[in-house]
């Protein structure tokens, strides 16, 4: 056991002897690779129009069959839009939309970020980008709109979703 030992000693002893020390003065100088790794924070924050709590298409609906209906209290015609999101993150975001559960058949739903219906994009359960290049705290707009044909009477609801995603370097 003592012959293992001191064999084991011998070893340590021997590498610590062949391992090179560094010795560093003025002509080579110690360095070091230095780093700031900042995480990518795409945090935003989203305000509802005036004192809405819900998007509701009820006010401007007056049959079953309508056109370019836009929820209460948003108002293309003052630039009032329904929501309003601002990057409170570090990085530039792009922002997606969409509903988590199918529309209903008879709807059709439109977004953008300006109040231009016809430059609108369409939308259900795959996310759209509505917004993009949102610089870090900056805000952008939104404005829905819906069609609907042969509505079912009552109401109806879906979750309506809004990510945002690093805009790629």
């Amino acid at each position: 056991m003592n012959k293992i030992i001191s064999i084991g000693m011998l070893l340590v002893l021997t590498m610590l002897a062949l391992s090179p020390v560094m010795a560093y003065d003025e002509s080579t100088p110690y360095t070091v690779t230095l780093k700031w790794i900042v995480p990518a924070d795409t945090t935003f924050t989203v305000t509802l129009c005036g004192a809405e709590s819900s998007i509701d298409f009820d006010d401007n609906i007056n049959s079953n069959t309508e056109t370019a209906v836009q929820p209460d209290c948003q108002d293309n015609s003052t630039s009032t839009p329904i929501l309003n999101i601002t990057n409170a993150g570090n990085v530039d975001l792009n922002f997606t939309c969409n509903l988590t559960a199918s529309k209903p058949a008879w709807a059709t739903l439109y977004v953008n970020n300006v109040t231009d219906f016809s430059g609108a994009s369409t939308f259900d359960t795959t996310a759209v980008v509505f917004a993009d290049e949102i610089k870090s705290g900056n805000s952008t707009e939104v404005y829905l709109w819906t069609d609907i044909s042969s509505a079912a009477e009552g109401t109806t609801t879906r979750t309506y979703q809004i990510n945002s995603l690093q805009e790629p370097e």
